[in-house]
């Protein structure tokens, strides 16, 4: 549990708790989505977790991470849309880096001819508010091209794709370079 102005911040297992799978479904693109039931039962493997998180007892949002050895990978973060904007996200993430340091993400790329431009660009601006940077990677795979971002400029793309892997083993995705974007962690 963490202090936090608007209260103390829990999480727990996600399971299949109905407020849950609303969010999912609400916060994510179906082609990005895989069935809720399929991410329940895989959040039961080592290394794998799906958390609620909690204000004072109130729902505020999930995340689904995948771990090993030092390393995460946040794969969803969401928050109830009423509690956005609130710092609950970035509160979040300060958490989740705490128990990982090296910690990755994936997040869509900002594309001038996506229909949602401007909430790509502000979650990659949310991003690196909060300390994470750009590894000049990306991971394409059917759904599309998505910024691989890390809380240390180091971090080894390689591993993180990899790690991604073992939660989405039949989904055939290659690392490209990021146009413009300098790639220290290759």
């Amino acid at each position: 549990m963490m202090e936090h102005m608007s209260g103390t911040l829990s999480s727990r297992w996600a399971g299949f708790e109905p407020m849950a799978k609303a969010l999912y479904v609400s916060s994510f693109p179906k082609v990005e989505r895989f069935p809720y039931w399929l991410i329940c039962a895989v959040a039961y493997l080592p290394g794998f977790h799906f958390r609620t998180w909690y204000i004072d007892g109130k729902f505020i949002g999930l995340t689904y991470t995948l771990t090993r050895h030092s390393m995460s990978v946040i794969y969803y973060l969401a928050i109830v849309e009423e509690e956005r904007g609130k710092g609950y996200g970035a509160l979040i993430l300060k958490e989740l880096c705490k128990l990982r340091p090296r910690t990755a993400l994936i997040t869509e790329s900002d594309d001038i001819q996506a229909a949602n431009r401007v909430q790509r660009q502000r979650r990659i601006a949310f991003y690196l508010r909060n300390g994470f940077v750009q590894t000049g990677w990306q991971l394409a795979d059917y759904s599309g091209l998505y910024d691989i971002m890390a809380t240390v400029s180091g971090l080894d793309v390689r591993k993180a794709r990899r790690l991604i892997g073992r939660f989405t083993p039949w989904v055939q995705s290659r690392l490209v370079r990021s146009p413009g974007v300098p790639s220290p962690g290759a």
